[in-house]
């Protein structure tokens, strides 16, 4: 797996974990990812670990349940394609993408980008995609710690590679999360 020109950085649900995220961040850059979003619950963090790294990523961000400021819902372009960001919170996501499908739909987005159930997670419902990155600090599912990146092509259907990250003795370790 590479990441492609027309890529963004997902992370969500960062929850102080610092260190894992610099990890992201130093991956990041040798990728060559110049924009991240980020889908809630830790916004500090952000700031924490581009200092610690010195790695200089343009961010979008919306606020999680967990944060105190910063923005509820956000749309973004990439590469021509519009998205729509919010952490998940109040969207009843345990019942299905309804309510974040309209919402979405009602912004003229093309996809849904959320966080909070920690779970890695790509589909499409009702000709809308629907991608969850997981958590970086503190992971709900078997696949543990994870991000993702988000691929914009020109035309066609966009597509997602998810990764994971492992502590190893002394530093952390990301590799492509299969399902």
């Amino acid at each position: 797996m590479s990441v492609k020109k027309d890529s963004v950085l997902l992370v969500s649900d960062t929850h102080g974990c610092v260190e894992p995220l610099a990890a992201v961040f130093r991956w990041a850059a040798a990728q060559g990812l110049e924009q991240g979003l980020f889908l809630g619950d830790g916004l500090g963090d952000i700031d924490a670990a581009a200092e610690r790294t010195g790695t200089s990523i343009a961010w979008q961000s919306v606020r999680g349940n967990m944060d105190d400021e910063g923005p509820l819902s956000v749309v973004a372009e990439f590469a021509g394609r519009r998205l729509y960001l919010a952490h998940g919170q109040g969207f009843q996501l345990d019942l299905g993408f309804d309510i974040l499908a309209a919402c979405a739909r009602a912004a003229g987005a093309e996809a849904a980008l959320f966080g909070h159930t920690h779970v890695p997670f790509f589909g499409f419902f009702d000709n809308m995609a629907f991608l969850n990155p997981g958590s970086v600090g503190r992971p709900r599912s078997r696949f543990g710690t994870s991000f993702a990146v988000l691929e914009l092509p020109g035309t066609g259907p966009l597509s997602a590679e998810f990764w994971g990250i492992s502590k190893t003795r002394s530093e952390y370790a990301i590799k492509p999360l299969v399902f």
